[in-house]
C-alpha cells in the first residue's frame, strides 16, 4: 500500500458522512430521541482533513509556472474531480424538483444558486443542491489559501492561520452563537464560507503540530494507547452530537475533540496505522463523496416512496434503509463516473477538434 496514505482518516471520512446522513434524516423524524441534534459537526472532519492535506501539499511545493497560473491549474484539477457528480446530480434533481416539488423556473434558478452560495430571497430548498456548500467553500478557501502557502510556507501557517482561527472563531461565536449552519448570513459572508476558512486554518495549523507529535518516540504502551484514545474521541462525537440537552457551543468543544483525534490518526508510529492502510478503507473515502452529495436524493426519495405506499416507520430502520439503498446508489455513481473518465476523450471529441 501507499505510505503517503492514512487508511484510518479514509475510514472516518466514511463514518462521519454517516454522521452526516443520520443527522439530516432527523429533519424527517424530529421528535424521535436519537436523531443526531448536531451531527453538521462531521462537516468539521471533511474540512480539518482538507486544509490539512493542502498544507501537506503546499509546504514542499515548487511553483514552475507563474503563481497564479500554479493556482488556475491546481484548483481546476480539483474541480474536474466533482464535475461528473454533480452533473449527475442536476441530472436528478431538476426533474425531482419539477414533478415532485412543482419548482417554477426562477425557482429552480434560485436553487442552482445554492451551488455558488449566492443568498436569495426566494425560499427554495436547500437540499438537493445546497449540500454542494461544502465542495463550494472549499474550494474558495483553497483558492485563496494555495498561493499564500506555497508563497510564504510554514511562515504563513505558524503566523497568520490561528490568528485566522481566532478572529473568526469570535466573529462567528458573536454573530451566529454557533459554527454550524451554513446558511446563516452575516454582515460580511455567508457562515458556511468563514466556517470554511475557520476550520480548514485549524486544518493547516494541525499538520504543523503533526510534524512534531510525529517526531516524539512513542514506547509500545504509548502506542498501544493512543489508537484507543482516537477511536473514542471520533466515537464521543456521535455520542455529543446526539445528546438533545447539550449546549450549543458544545460544537467548539467537538472540533477539539476532532482535532485530537485528526493528530493521532495523522501519526504512522502508533499501532493500527499499517492495518488500515488497506483497500477497504480507500475504497471507504472514495464512496463517502458521492455519498454526501446524492444523500438528499436517496432521503427525499425514499421518503416519497414510503408515503406513497403506506409504510410507517421509525428513525432506525428508515436510517438503515436510506444507507443501504444510498451505499448501493454510490458503487453505481462511481462506477459510471468511472465510465465517464475511460471515455471522456471521445466524448470531448464530439464537441471539440482534437
Amino acid at each position: 500500500m501507499k505510505s503517503n496514505r492514512f487508511g484510518k482518516i479514509s475510514f472516518w471520512k466514511f463514518g462521519f458522512c454517516i454522521l452526516i446522513v443520520l443527522f439530516h434524516i432527523a429533519s424527517i423524524y424530529p421528535d424521535f430521541r436519537y436523531n443526531f441534534k448536531y451531527g453538521s459537526i462531521g462537516v468539521e472532519f471533511f474540512f480539518l482533513v482538507s486544509g490539512y492535506f493542502l498544507a501537506k501539499k503546499c509546504i514542499s511545493y515548487e511553483p514552475k509556472e507563474s503563481l497564479g497560473e500554479e493556482t488556475f491549474n491546481f484548483m481546476k484539477s480539483k474541480i474536474k474531480k466533482f464535475i461528473p457528480y454533480i452533473i449527475l446530480l442536476m441530472i436528478v434533481g431538476v426533474p425531482y424538483l419539477t414533478f415532485i416539488k412543482h419548482y417554477t423556473l426562477t425557482e429552480h434558478v434560485m436553487t442552482f444558486y445554492k451551488i455558488l452560495l449566492i443568498p436569495t430571497n426566494i425560499d427554495t430548498d436547500p437540499s438537493i443542491y445546497g449540500i454542494l456548500w461544502y465542495l463550494t467553500t472549499m474550494i474558495v478557501v483553497e483558492t485563496v489559501m494555495f498561493p499564500l502557502i506555497v508563497k510564504h510556507k510554514k511562515n504563513f501557517i505558524y503566523i497568520i492561520s490561528p490568528i485566522i482561527v481566532i478572529l473568526l472563531m469570535n466573529y462567528i461565536l458573536v454573530e451566529t452563537k454557533i459554527i454550524v449552519s451554513p446558511w446563516t448570513k452575516t454582515p460580511f459572508a455567508l457562515k458556511g464560507i468563514l466556517r470554511g476558512f475557520l476550520v480548514m486554518n485549524l486544518g493547516m495549523y494541525l499538520y504543523i503540530l503533526s510534524e512534531k507529535f510525529n517526531k516524539i518516540k512513542l514506547t509500545k504502551l504509548s502506542k498501544a494507547i493512543l489508537p484507543i484514545i482516537e477511536i473514542f474521541l471520533y466515537l464521543s462525537i456521535f455520542y455529543i452530537s446526539n445528546i438533545k440537552s447539550a449546549h450549543s457551543k458544545f460544537d467548539i468543544f467537538m472540533l477539539i475533540l476532532i482535532s485530537i483525534g485528526l493528530l493521532i490518526s495523522a501519526n504512522p508510529n502508533v499501532y493500527l496505522t499499517k492495518f488500515s492502510n488497506n483497500k477497504v478503507f480507500y475504497f471507504l473515502e472514495k464512496l463517502s463523496l458521492p455519498m454526501y452529495i446524492y444523500q438528499w436524493v436517496i432521503i427525499y426519495g425514499l421518503e416519497v416512496l414510503l408515503r406513497k405506499l403506506g409504510v410507517i416507520t421509525n428513525y432506525w430502520i428508515f436510517s438503515l434503509l436510506t444507507i443501504l439503498i444510498l451505499i448501493f446508489v454510490s458503487i453505481i455513481v462511481m462506477y459510471i463516473v468511472k465510465l465517464y473518465e475511460k471515455h471522456k476523450h471521445k466524448i470531448t471529441r464530439l464537441f471539440i477538434e482534437a
